[in-house]
């Protein structure tokens, strides 16, 4: 007879306490879906970053790779290699200045150029297109301390690279920008098969460019 009693007194805490325990579990993962919405929003503001500094340096790869193609064809640039003076004018050992991107504050920018290369996820369908304008600042050229037949010329490359990903009706852009001083070493005599020796003094990431004031750097 107690035992009747005792189950009927709890026989009615079933209902509460599941729906206690309900709101519990509801509360959890509410939470747990907000923390994994924002990290997923992070991680993917952290990709299109990456994305931007890989675009950056991809641009700073072709512009030593047009350094040292005009070095290596000299009909195109370097001009005269039985001149005296021969390496001293910027114009004749660097690229062409493709964006007549010329000066800023004073400085003087000698080669300039843009590129694109799009990549598309074939799972998601997102279309992502990458870019970089990038250009070089002639600093000097002198004779190595080693060897004297070798010229070094000293330049400054700046490279902006373009993110923009387009996922349904969301288009989203990042920019990255790095600038590097760079050595490159050559020996005139023997052009055009003169070994060609590019060296990175310095690589940083750092923020907007003096020339974008008048050039913009188009949308990939």
């Amino acid at each position: 007879m107690r035992l009747d009693t005792i189950t009927r007194r709890e026989s009615g805490y079933a209902l509460p306490l599941a729906l206690l325990s309900i709101a519990v579990f509801s509360i959890f993962i509410s939470v747990y879906l907000v923390q994994l919405t924002g990290e997923l929003k992070l991680n993917n503001s952290l990709v299109n970053k990456w994305q931007s500094k890989y675009a950056a340096d991809s641009g700073l790869q072709n512009a030593l790779f047009e350094v040292k193609y005009s070095i290596q064809h000299p009909s195109s640039h370097l001009g005269d290699i039985t001149d005296p003076d021969f390496g001293l004018p910027a114009d004749k050992l660097l690229p062409s200045n493709n964006l007549n991107i010329t000066t800023s504050g004073g400085t003087v920018y000698y080669s300039s150029a843009n590129g694109t290369f799009d990549v598309v996820n074939p799972t998601t369908g997102d279309t992502a297109t990458a870019g970089y304008t990038w250009v070089i600042e002639y600093n000097f050229t002198t004779p190595d301390t080693v060897d004297p037949r070798i010229l070094v010329n000293n330049i400054t490359v700046q490279s902006v690279g373009t993110y923009k990903l387009v996922r349904g009706s969301q288009t989203s852009r990042v920019r990255s920008r790095i600038e590097a001083v760079v050595n490159v070493k050559f020996v005139p005599a023997e052009i055009p098969d003169s070994p060609t020796q590019i060296a990175l003094v310095s690589y940083n990431e750092v923020g907007r460019f003096a020339w974008e004031q008048a050039y913009t750097p188009p949308d990939p």
